[in-house]
């Protein structure tokens, strides 16, 4: 069965929905980038790319090992500002709670923009 004849038989199937962007493996990088782009005006974190490649077909709730989520990246220069006392089996110790902060520009103050869990 055809490329083609998949996508109208899955068009009649199932209604898409208006914050899904379906597009076909021809697409080109510029198409690619552009969807890239503009995902998270959508509300959406990133894309998920299929290799073209590699035999991994859609099944519900699952995904292939050609699948990759692909986001955009933004970096922060975070400093470490302090972490939690620990308890239980931690007492004595930093908790695994470590707080995140930013210099201010305007002030030169560090301010609290995250806490996370070392792993």
């Amino acid at each position: 069965m055809s490329t083609d004849v998949s996508r109208t038989l899955l068009a009649e199937l199932v209604a898409v929905s208006s914050d899904v962007a379906a597009t076909s493996s021809r697409s080109r990088k510029e198409e690619a980038q552009r969807l890239l782009d503009e995902a998270p005006a959508a509300g959406h974190e990133g894309v998920v790319v299929i290799l073209e490649d590699a035999a991994s077909p859609y099944a519900a709730g699952r995904c292939g090992k050609a699948w990759r989520k692909v986001k955009p990246v933004r970096t922060y220069d975070l400093v470490v500002l302090g972490a939690d006392c620990g308890h239980g089996r931690r007492r004595g110790r930093l908790s695994n709670l470590i707080r995140l902060g930013a210099r201010d520009p305007r002030t030169d103050d560090f301010l609290m923009v995250s806490k996370c869990f070392r792993a």
